[in-house]
């Protein structure tokens, strides 16, 4: 029977059906308390929730039950880590590495929270996995991000670049930029400047949301947390709601129309109700505070309709040198949705597409799409930060609590970067790989882009 009942929660999980999933892992617990497998998938269902604190805590109780369940450390580490606890979160990832020296992922989680040094043990360790072969090629190519991540902490940076090249074509992610120009370019044709006045103001004047845009690793985590210095605003991290109120529009809608083109078909008062549907599906994951973040950048795809349905809301865009953008994402193993970023060449193609679209959006918005510039930023905090708080009409933190990370967790892949203080030590890091970013820069320019950073 408890066999019954795992495979439903497994199968409800993947379908996204998380009531359904945590109903049949308590029906297996109540069959077998000291089964550890039922808790093990609370806590993913919890990650999938964004409920940090019980997924550590279902985590805990699956290693009671397992000691040396790898799974359970390393996902226990990452909840550590969320948490800003680094010491913890390393000794579950090296416990993990103890226990199965071939296991890749804790190689890789132990290196994002470390600064590796020459003579560590892991660079040969991971060196002689990947000599010897791993069988299983996605945690073979989580191996070479491991190696690329330990030796550009210690300035080699050719067998960086080296090893991030292999992990990313071990990937074998398939991207189709023409896709990304018909949605960017549809979006551009409906949401007109004569539009967005049309609209302006008939939207829910509700300010409670910020949403924070962009490209990853530009910097928007550093954002989040920042806001998150203000007790008063609560960061809820990368929310898919938006994308939800999409589909859930064109399913529902009578006119039966894809997005973009059913904006067209929308009236001052539905764009409102959508921001209410918005506010109460947050409702339904987390409290409402005064003021709350959604930072899934991923979002500069339908940022017409945000300000559509949210006259008052704060939109903050932040961007980066974007060659450092790019090969930052390079050097990230991204969970889901960015396939663009494992091949240079789709990269410099995704990054001028995502600026004529930024530009856009910038021409039909105006000042109600505030800009941030990371460089700017993390050169110039006394006078940036101000002036972000000055844009959400919130108070800016003083005191020790403007340079205190925000006590909250950080579930992305800048979880770690995000905790340090603010440093510039990132600006202008491609240059280290100049010499091998050549297909980066001509897909930039044969799109049109114009870098003027070299």
């Amino acid at each position: 029977m408890i066999e019954q009942y795992l495979d439903e929660a497994q199968m409800q999980l993947e379908a996204g059906d998380l009531t359904r999933a945590v109903d049949a892992c308590n029906k297996a617990i109540g069959v077998d308390q000291n089964d550890h497998r039922p808790h093990f998938l609370l806590g993913m269902i919890a990650i999938g929730r964004t409920q940090h604190k019980e997924a550590a805590d279902h985590f805990v109780e699956t290693l009671r039950l397992d000691p040396d369940n790898v799974d359970a450390l390393i996902n226990h580490g990452a909840s550590l880590r969320d948490f800003g606890e680094f010491d913890r979160a390393r000794k579950c990832f090296q416990r993990a590495i103890e226990i199965n020296p071939t296991f890749s992922p804790a190689y890789l989680n132990l290196v994002n929270i470390i600064k590796v040094e020459p003579d560590s043990a892991y660079i040969s360790q991971l060196e002689n996995l990947v000599r010897d072969g791993i069988k299983d090629q996605f945690e073979e190519s989580l191996a070479h991000f491991a190696l690329g991540k330990a030796y550009d902490d210690i300035g080699e940076w050719d067998k960086a670049f080296g090893n991030f090249t292999t992990a990313n074509e071990l990937q074998g992610k398939v991207y189709d930029h023409q896709n990304t120009l018909t949605m960017f370019g549809r979006a551009k044709k409906i949401f007109t400047r004569d539009l967005m006045e049309k609209h302006r103001g008939t939207g829910n004047p509700d300010r409670t949301p910020i949403f924070i845009i962009g490209m990853p690793r530009s910097g928007s985590s550093l954002v989040e947390d920042i806001l998150c210095r203000n007790k008063n605003i609560v960061g809820f991290g990368e929310r898919t709601e938006i994308a939800q109120i999409v589909v859930r529009l064109e399913n529902t809608h009578p006119s039966h129309m894809p997005y973009p083109e059913i904006i067209e078909q929308i009236n001052g008062e539905q764009f409102g109700k959508l921001g209410e549907l918005y506010l109460q599906l947050l409702a339904n994951v987390m409290p409402i505070a005064e003021r709350t973040v959604d930072k899934n950048i991923m979002n500069h795809s339908v940022a017409g309709i945000i300000r559509m349905m949210f006259s008052n809301a704060a939109i903050i865009h932040t961007v980066r040198d974007p060659i450092d953008t790019c090969v930052s994402c390079y050097f990230q193993n991204f969970k889901s949705g960015i396939e663009y970023s494992y091949d240079l060449e789709h990269l410099g193609k995704r990054y001028a597409a995502y600026a004529d679209l930024m530009d856009h959006w910038s021409d039909v918005m105006g000042d109600s799409l505030f800009t941030l510039n990371y460089e700017e930023l993390t050169h110039d905090k006394d006078n940036q930060i101000p002036r972000l708080f000055d844009h959400v009409g919130m108070p800016a933190p003083v005191g020790g609590a403007a340079d205190k990370p925000a006590d909250r967790p950080i579930a992305t892949a800048s979880a770690w970067q995000a905790r340090q203080p603010i440093y510039t030590t990132s600006v202008k890091r491609w240059k280290n790989y100049e010499k091998h970013l050549g297909p980066l820069f001509e897909a930039l320019e044969q799109s049109g882009f114009e870098y003027n950073g070299r």
